[in-house]
């Protein structure tokens, strides 16, 4: 089963926190690394979190995974980096809660760790927080105020996808009044930090007059930035 944006170790993974991490392909995790967590040194640790989840073998949604030993390693080093106060630590735990991925599964201990992590500035945090109240997902009721909450204050914490959802809501008038200078201004928020489905959609938002004044030349700026950032849709845009 996987969550939604981050929320999961595969998606951790393939974050950029894991780029600083110790190779994944080496099987005995680094020995600087190690000695580093050891030693206190909570980034550290979840690097080493991360290191350990990615030993171990992946796994497909319905197989259990809670006695994994690489995972129960990489839990390991995130509580070690959580109770030392650790904002990733508390948010990758909290991930593991809510796949039992290494413990067993527990919404209620996965939603205590991803607080405690937005409350220590976890912008990804807050924004998953937003998305399980927005939604009503994992035994929370549903509560869109709620959701949004989370979601404004993911993006004022610069997470770009909390941006864009806030703009598709304000585009669509989903928990919010319809209002498209919102979804404009948010859409332009996230693609100026270079977030390539804000760019495309800024583009689109440029080509159709969508809470900005129509241009052609802007819409095919935006398509092109986004073109730039890996974006194939907006890759085939530019070339019609």
């Amino acid at each position: 089963m996987k969550l939604f944006r981050h929320s999961t170790l595969a998606a951790l993974l393939a974050s950029a926190a894991l780029a600083a991490a110790a190779p994944v392909a080496a099987q005995v995790a680094d020995p600087a690394l190690t000695a580093r967590a050891n030693a206190g040194d909570v980034a550290a640790m979840h690097q080493l979190g991360l290191y350990y989840a990615s030993q171990s073998g992946g796994g497909g949604d319905d197989e259990d995974q809670d006695d994994n030993p690489a995972l129960q390693q990489a839990v390991r080093w995130f509580r070690a980096g959580a109770e030392k106060g650790d904002a990733d630590g508390m948010f990758s735990l909290g991930a593991c809660y809510f796949d039992g991925m290494g413990v067993k599964q527990s919404n209620d201990e996965g939603m205590r760790w991803f607080r405690m992590a937005a409350d220590k500035g976890s912008a990804l945090a807050m924004y998953n927080l937003g998305y399980i109240y927005f939604n009503g997902d994992r035994g929370v009721a549903k509560d869109p105020a709620q959701g949004l909450s989370w979601f404004r204050k993911a993006a004022d914490a610069g997470e770009t996808s909390a941006m864009y959802t806030l703009a598709t809501k304000f585009h669509d008038g989903d928990g919010v009044p319809k209002n498209l200078a919102e979804a404009a201004r948010y859409q332009r928020m996230a693609a100026e930090k270079g977030y390539a489905p804000s760019m495309l959609s800024l583009g689109r938002y440029y080509a159709a007059g969508e809470g900005v004044a129509k241009d052609a030349s802007q819409a095919r700026n935006w398509y092109e930035k986004a073109a730039a950032a890996g974006s194939f849709e907006a890759q085939s845009l530019i070339t019609r």
